[in-house]
């Protein structure tokens, strides 16, 4: 378990100077460029492995087994595969509604917008917006499936065979669901996302794999500070 301990800083930080170090960076940008539903499986599987592994720690008190963390990686690495298509989807959309003038900011001027003028230039833009929507049509999405995926697993840790749906969906604690994971998106989902659409388009698969990673091990460790 100590070794482990160790282990997990080391291979996040390799991974994290892997994608972002000055050696590897323009491999990182070639690799989205030329092969983004690969890059955004593999940015995704890895790095959301690595978080829920570390949000198991601080949440359980001990790292997830090897059936658990290549589900999990699995999981998050067909949303990274989903991401690579959805992000530009939901970002070209927010850019022609902007356009015409059915959201404020962007394309758009006109003058009636005053909200754009009083809140200032990081609401009402087009990574906010692409944020919102992402994270509202997407990613909860995600964590709804995220959510289920592990119920499954641990009610067949008592079992011999996978649980049906049924009983999948019962065993879920759908209000601490709520309260932890789609509150989260409002407070920090919503505004993290925003940084990340704020960036070149060539970064938004890596920056977001990685902040999901990150989110997700601050997710257990304040799920372990309430149950203290």
């Amino acid at each position: 378990m100590k070794r482990l301990d160790l282990i997990w800083p080391l291979l996040f930080a390799a991974v994290s100077f892997t994608l972002f170090g000055p050696l590897t960076f323009a491999l990182t940008l070639d690799l989205v460029d030329s092969h983004r539903y690969r890059a955004g499986f593999l940015f995704f599987s890895v790095l959301g492995a690595l978080g829920e592994a570390l949000a198991a720690r601080f949440s359980r008190g001990q790292w997830p087994g090897p059936s658990e963390l290549t589900a999990a990686g699995l999981l998050w690495g067909l949303f990274g595969l989903a991401a690579a298509l959805v992000f530009w989807i939901f970002n070209g959309g927010v850019v022609m509604a902007q356009t015409v003038g059915l959201l404020p900011g962007g394309g758009y001027s006109g003058s009636r917008h005053l909200l754009t003028a009083s809140l200032g230039s990081f609401f009402f833009t087009g990574p906010f917006f692409t944020s919102l929507f992402v994270n509202l049509g997407f990613v909860s999405c995600f964590l709804t499936l995220r959510r289920l995926l592990f119920s499954a697993l641990a009610l067949r840790s008592f079992k011999s065979r996978w649980p049906g749906l049924n009983q999948t969906v019962r065993a879920v604690d759908w209000a601490a669901f709520v309260r932890r994971d789609f509150l989260a998106i409002p407070l920090f989902r919503v505004p993290m996302m925003t940084v990340v659409f704020m960036l070149p388009q060539d970064l938004w698969l890596p920056a977001a794999a990685w902040l999901g990673a990150v989110l997700t091990g601050l997710f257990g460790l304040v799920e372990r500070t309430k149950r203290s």
